[in-house]
């Protein structure tokens, strides 16, 4: 993997360009024009030099003229492009040729772009600003992955940690001494996640902004591509622009740009719904405000949601009930609703049968509750281990796989939080069925803390 150009990303002008030509006025003009834009220069008079000098201190633009005596252009671009340390480096070409082959020919060896003699001040310079454009945007892009990718790294390694440490505590105590020890060591695991979530999710909101930026750009040069062809000037170069926009697919990444940015967004948002259950499971923090809440709706948006668990696993069937709005802290039972469905997507995942995978939604109205049911036919629970699915801790998944608080959260949340209930029956070899009551108004305040 190359490393990213070392520019100031704050000042695109302060890249250093190796402006390599045989032609002396050439290298004056060229030199000229980019100092006085502000960029650092370098001159090369023929092929060897620009070699040598990019070895030793590589450039992040190189303007290379074709025809050089000895090693023309097309070599020196070829020899770059063969080295590690100066693969990365894009080479724009300074030509008087204007046939599509000796393009083609460059394109081959490795160049970006192409500068045809005579130049235009003004096309220099746009053709440079565009090119460190893009290659600031690559290197902040790949620093941004690489620090989601390290965040992640570490998410799964403390969460691993502090499993196994909370497993063995879990052996020492009672049952209620472990309960208040649960909800502390909660806390902390919340705590340790909170720091790195939120320097991950803030570097997201940059990257989307950046993103956005590029993309209007890049849409004002596409529309000036559009204006030179219509006038017929430039006619090489604008075509050879579409086949690289083609190659590209540059349309499909531009319209699948916002859907990736959602689907990530909304990873960002389960991940804060866990912490923040986490926290509240422990009754260190308050979590969101009371309001109205419609579960029908909130039941086809964690569908939404928790897609990627069951999609290659089950069909899901919906059966929703006329219910009536609800009084309720809304985030916390969009967290009940995915804990079940993830668990009904797990249960189906591991099963052995030919038979389809299915999960169905069932919502009903009764007196002053309403109802929410999730069933699946999975392989089902052991009737030995049914009275501590909702105990902390207790799964039976394998080390590193979960944590085996997501029910123990959730029937916290409907029972003490909500005044509600969380009930299961299953049967082994048939599938489980777990049952969500909460009333419509409940009898106190539902408990967003301790």
């Amino acid at each position: 993997m190359e490393p990213p150009r070392t520019f100031d990303m704050n000042d695109d002008r302060q890249a250093l360009v190796l402006v390599v030509d045989d032609n002396p006025q050439n290298l004056q003009i060229l030199g000229s024009i980019l100092k006085k834009s502000g960029y650092r220069t370098a001159l090369a008079k023929d092929g060897p030099q620009a070699l040598s000098f990019a070895l030793k201190k590589p450039p992040d633009i190189i303007l290379l003229d074709v025809m050089m005596p000895g090693m023309d252009g097309f070599e020196v671009c070829r020899r770059l492009k063969a080295r590690q340390e100066t693969a990365a480096i894009p080479v724009v070409f300074i030509t008087a040729m204007t046939e599509t082959e000796s393009k083609l020919q460059g394109f081959k060896a490795g160049g970006t772009d192409y500068i045809v003699k005579p130049f235009a001040h003004q096309e220099v310079l746009a053709r440079v600003d565009n090119i460190v454009q893009r290659v600031r945007f690559e290197a902040e892009l790949k620093a941004s992955k690489e620090a989601l990718e390290e965040a992640n790294e570490n998410l799964e390694r403390k969460v691993e940690e502090r499993t196994r440490e909370l497993r063995r505590m879990q052996s020492q105590l009672v049952l209620q001494e472990k309960m208040a020890s649960i909800g502390q060591l909660a806390a902390g695991i919340a705590h340790e996640l909170n720091n790195p979530v939120n320097f991950v999710y803030t570097n997201f909101h940059t990257l989307r902004e950046n993103v956005s930026d590029f993309a209007e750009i890049l849409k004002a040069y596409r529309d000036l591509a559009k204006k030179l062809e219509a006038s017929g000037k430039f006619e090489d170069e604008t075509v050879a622009l579409k086949e690289k926009e083609e190659a590209a697919h540059l349309d499909f990444v531009l319209e699948d740009m916002d859907d990736l940015f959602e689907e990530t967004l909304q990873g960002f948002e389960r991940i804060s719904w866990i912490v923040q259950s986490m926290l509240d499971f422990s009754r260190a923090d308050p979590s969101g405000g009371v309001s109205s809440f419609d579960l029908n709706k909130a039941v086809a948006d964690t569908l939404v949601i928790a897609r990627n668990e069951y999609k290659y696993h089950a069909r899901v069937k919906q059966e929703p009930g006329e219910l009536p709005g609800i009084t309720c802290v809304p985030q916390q039972i969009h967290m009940v609703l995915l804990n079940l469905l993830v668990n009904a997507s797990q249960a189906l995942k591991g099963r052995k049968s030919d038979e389809e995978g299915l999960i169905v939604v069932k919502t009903w109205h009764e007196g002053t509750d309403v109802y929410c049911e999730i069933s699946d036919n999975g392989p089902g629970i052991p009737e030995a281990l049914q009275n501590r699915i909702f105990e902390p801790f207790f799964t039976t998944k394998d080390v590193g796989e979960g944590t085996g608080l997501g029910l123990s959260i959730s029937y916290d949340i409907v029972a003490h939080k909500h005044g509600g209930s969380l009930t299961v029956a299953s049967s082994p070899g048939e599938g489980t069925t777990f049952v969500v009551r909460l009333p419509v108004e409940p009898p106190g305040k539902p408990k967003s803390e301790g």
